[in-house]
């Protein structure tokens, strides 16, 4: 036989703030992976690519998360984010391109073309 339960507004008050909590914190929702913790340098000179491509495989590792930009310039080339990862840049946080076309690499290799529809540059 099932009894019904009698809970007070206030408990219901509690176990709300107990799950909101805990959400917050980071226990019932997806990690967070921190760029630097794979690498990355915020100086806006060094490549960061590969340090944000070991971000974004740490969040597929454990089927989703965030990776966390702190404060700084990372130059990089392509960032190719996956399913159920999400990019949190903090304040001051900039993403620089790098300038180098060789650093737009695709499999086997190749470079991809780079357009400029303002000023008509094309590369191979």
């Amino acid at each position: 036989m099932i009894r019904p339960m009698i809970v007070s507004f206030q408990t219901l008050v509690l176990s709300a703030a107990a799950i909101l909590l805990l959400m917050a914190s980071g226990t019932a929702t997806a990690k967070v992976v921190n760029v630097i913790d794979h690498g990355a340098i915020s100086d806006g000179t060094t490549l960061n690519t590969t340090s944000f491509k070991k971000a974004v495989a740490a969040c597929v590792k454990q089927n989703g998360g965030t990776v966390l930009v702190p404060a700084g310039v990372y130059r990089t080339g392509p960032i190719q984010l996956q399913s159920n990862v999400t990019l949190w840049f903090e304040a001051g946080a900039v993403i620089q391109g790098s300038e180098e076309v060789s650093d737009y690499r695709i499999g086997g290799g190749r470079i991809r073309p780079l357009v400029c529809p303002w000023c008509g540059l094309r590369t191979p």
